[in-house]
């Protein structure tokens, strides 16, 4: 350089908004940096110009010198790298850099760019754009297993009762059979339907509390009677007990939520349960009444964690379609479970089995404004 090119170099380093460094290729030192170099890396000028370039850049020694050869060799590049501020604070930084020759000494300069806010968008961009994507294929299978769903049992429902209306010459054994599918097949479908009717009104916050009064022990009742009707040919038998006191005890709730949940508890314990027993346990913990429903089915992976809670997310899909199932009723449960100021939640192991818990006052309480 002549001395005014000197000087305007000069002039351009020292007054530009850009971060510049000033490097030497052999070995990386830092021979100049400009007070945007010095505000941003928060080092002093004399700090700044005693270290080497690879203090600053993430890369490494060896990384970092590959890249000055590669700047020399093709007379100019452009990176993006991870530089580390002097209070330890990782920056994304975006490189434009080439050999200059200031008085006898070819070096390097660098000028640099914080993209930190631009590279952080950009990755949010794109885990918006997958969970966009996921979301919609959970729901288009979500729509095909719900299609299915309703189809099965109202094709038992329409085929039987087929059955019953054209052969006049049936026993009356196998008249009791057939109505006994049918009403199977009623009460199946009828979960199916309060599963998308919640659904809906939990999507758009209009599922509300309808307060009603039940004693536990006729609640508890009740649920037994609709396990033994239901799952009458399950190779899964069935126990439940009442824990002590609660014989009078009164839920003034919404009942027939609560009733939803533990059924679709109990549902998916006989589902993914081959053999053994299905058990429901009733305790009262101070004001809340404790529900638990446990199988010795094959346990939940626990790299699924409390994602069997969201809705469109089921723990094995394949499983899913062959033991049937709409893949919202945890999540549904969930969201039931916190309108009524309750909490579900559960414990796991593989090829043991798992055990939901489910708890809620015993009076709910409105909220005071």
């Amino acid at each position: 350089m002549n001395s005014e090119t000197d000087l305007r170099f000069k002039r351009f380093f020292e007054q530009s908004y850009s971060v510049i460094l000033i490097i030497d290729p052999e070995g990386g030192r830092i021979i100049d940096g400009n007070k945007a170099a010095i505000d941003f890396y928060g080092y002093s000028h004399q700090e700044l110009t005693s270290m080497k370039i690879s203090d600053i850049n993430m890369l490494g020694s060896n990384g970092v010198q590959q890249k000055m050869y590669l700047t020399v060799e093709k007379n100019g590049q452009q990176f993006i790298f991870d530089h580390k501020l002097a209070n330890g604070q990782i920056r994304n930084v975006e490189v434009h850099t080439g050999p200059v020759d200031i008085g006898n000494s070819q070096l390097i300069y660098s000028i640099i760019h914080d993209i930190t806010p631009r590279i952080k968008a950009e990755r949010e961009l794109v885990v918006a754009k997958e969970k966009a994507e996921e979301a919609d294929r959970l729901k288009s299978e979500f729509l095909a297993i719900m299609s299915h769903e309703l189809k099965t049992p109202l094709n038992a429902i329409v085929g039987f009762s087929d059955l019953i209306k054209n052969n006049p010459d049936l026993s009356q054994e196998e008249v009791v059979n057939f109505a006994s599918i049918i009403n199977k097949s009623g009460m199946h479908l009828n979960f199916v339907i309060s599963d998308i009717f919640n659904l809906a009104l939990l999507h758009t916050n209009q599922l509300t509390v309808v307060r009603s009064k039940s004693k536990v022990v006729d609640l508890v009742n009740e649920l037994s009677e609709t396990v033994s009707v239901v799952y009458k040919t399950s190779q899964v038998g069935f126990e439940y007990h009442i824990g002590n006191g609660l014989d009078n005890v009164e839920i003034d709730s919404d009942v027939e939520k609560i009733r939803q949940v533990l059924l679709n508890l109990l549902d998916n314990a006989f589902k993914y349960s081959t053999s053994g027993v299905v058990k429901l346990l009733v305790l009262q913990n101070q004001e809340k009444i404790m529900f638990s429903v446990e199988d010795q089915g094959k346990g939940i992976d626990p790299k699924v964690g409390d994602k069997i809670f969201e809705y469109f997310v089921q723990e094995d899909n394949s499983s899913s379609r062959r033991v049937g199932g709409t893949g919202v009723g945890l999540a549904i449960s969930r969201g039931i479970a916190e309108l009524l100021k309750g909490s579900i939640y559960y414990e796991s192991a593989p090829g043991v089995g798992s055990k939901f818990f489910f708890s809620v006052p015993i009076v709910f309480k409105v909220d005071e404004k």
